[in-house]
């Protein structure tokens, strides 16, 4: 693996969705670079930082029925007009 590759990798490497096999050829990159692990070091204490600073909004239950009524509508209406 170098560097580009990993580049395209790292947000699914830090939400932790690689295969296995990926898994294993990141550490080894990040080993042997030191500049990307710097990379996804940061990165990643950066998206910790941010999540425990802003915790998940939350929406009441009216909110999430309108929201989700109209986004229902608007794809009921995308879908006919696609399939006319």
């Amino acid at each position: 693996m170098n560097c580009d590759q990993l580049k395209t990798l790292i947000g699914d490497f830090l939400d932790e969705e690689v295969a296995k096999e990926v898994l294993a050829e990141v550490h080894a990159h990040l080993a042997d670079c030191p500049s990307c692990h710097v990379e996804v070091d940061t990165l990643e204490k950066t998206i910790r930082i941010y999540r425990a600073a802003s915790p998940c909004p939350t929406m009441k239950d009216d909110a999430k029925q309108r929201l989700y009524a109209v986004l229902s509508y608007a794809y009921r209406s995308a879908k006919r007009t696609t399939n006319s």
